[in-house]
């Protein structure tokens, strides 16, 4: 049985049984499998691939252009020795063959983020799968010539950030529920680094922080945005943030206050 192993979060790596893939002739091969990979509930025309990949070129030479890149693609992968094929081709359509032994890290994210983490079995997935997300969805890859693709990159690339830090807030949210504060620590420090500008996490951090024990550190958070909002954006943080700073440096701030804001626990579990 071969097995693909398709990862995009992050840099672009493809595994076939366990060994790195790296005879991909062209960014387009692999932005193709990708494509594929990502759109793979239903088949994709040739003529509209060919058109997303090769838009200033006439319609034969852009066909001509993809069957090049589809006999790569199939090549690398052994397409035509897996059993099932992990395309689906046909004279008209290609589509990812979701019936063969192929595993994309996009689609296991998904899953376990429609899951929600519940107990400890849904916090080894979470755990398992924040390990893969090594990045952005493809990180630092771009196709200049190709302006629908590339509106195409940026909007998958945004959703699975938004999917991303969702994942983090659940995991945080499991450990703060049973009071594991330190063990929140890690999924929120990832959130922040997410999105380092971004003000509910990093109040959410500076609370974790403070119950941890760590105050210190609490108070200096709020200085690091501080200076980031400053920079990035020319602003003073939000009142929220500010009048959390006092509750933290009075000692008014307590276990018993959320430290998952309430708009944020709906945002979990109803993405």
């Amino acid at each position: 049985m071969k097995q693909l192993t398709i990862h995009l979060l992050g840099q672009f790596q493809v595994l076939l049984n366990g060994k790195a893939i790296n005879h991909i002739a062209t960014d387009k091969v692999r932005a193709l499998l990708a494509y594929l990979a990502i759109e793979n509930q239903y088949p994709h025309r040739r003529e509209k691939l060919a058109a997303l990949f090769w838009p200033d070129k006439p319609e034969s030479t852009a066909r001509t252009n993809l069957r090049g890149a589809l006999s790569n693609l199939r090549s690398v992968i052994n397409d035509q020795n897996a059993d099932p094929p992990f395309l689906q081709v046909t004279r008209n359509d290609i589509q990812l063959n979701l019936n063969s032994h192929v595993e994309v890290d996009c689609q296991l994210l998904d899953e376990v983020l429609a899951n929600g983490c519940q107990n400890l079995e849904d916090l080894a997935q979470c755990d398992q799968l924040l390990e893969l997300y090594q990045g952005d969805f493809l990180e630092g890859f771009s196709l200049a010539d190709c302006l629908v693709f590339e509106e195409w990159l940026l909007t998958v690339r945004e959703q699975y950030r938004r999917k991303a830090v969702q994942l983090l807030q659940q995991v945080v949210h499991y450990h703060q529920e049973r009071n594991h504060f330190d063990q929140a620590l890690p999924y929120c420090r990832r959130w922040v680094a997410l999105s380092p500008w971004v003000e509910e996490p990093r109040r959410q951090l500076m609370k974790l922080l403070t119950l941890a024990g760590h105050r210190e550190e609490a108070l200096q958070q709020y200085n690091n945005l501080r200076a980031i909002l400053a920079e990035e954006l020319g602003i003073e943080p939000e009142i929220e943030t500010t009048q959390l700073l006092d509750k933290i440096r009075n000692g008014a701030f307590t276990c018993s206050q959320p430290v998952i804001e309430s708009a944020s626990i709906q945002s979990v579990h109803g993405y």
